[in-house]
């Protein structure tokens, strides 16, 4: 696999942030879910800047590109927002 093929997987911010809340598997899922590999609709090849941030629609926060992978943070979102956005996470 070349570094421009991913293994695409769709995950709802309401199931992360489920895991993320739930104390029995917080240390278990922390890293997992901590941050995210996402598309955010464009494609980023092998950027120059070891990290940049990028800021874009209002419910997505804190990105940033590292060792040319595009992260998210997940932080705190409504209930209606969670249920009805998805990520296109890169695995």
């Amino acid at each position: 696999m070349n570094s421009n093929q991913y293994n695409l997987n769709f995950i709802t911010l309401y199931q992360i942030k489920n895991a993320e809340n739930s104390k029995r598997v917080q240390r278990e899922k922390r890293k997992r879910y901590s941050s995210l590999l996402v598309y955010v609709g464009q494609a980023i090849e092998k950027p120059e800047d070891h990290k940049t941030k990028i800021q874009t629609r209002e419910f997505y926060k804190n990105f940033s590109l590292r060792n040319n992978a595009l992260t998210i943070r997940i932080s705190a979102y409504s209930k209606t927002r969670l249920e009805n956005h998805m990520l296109l996470c890169i695995s």
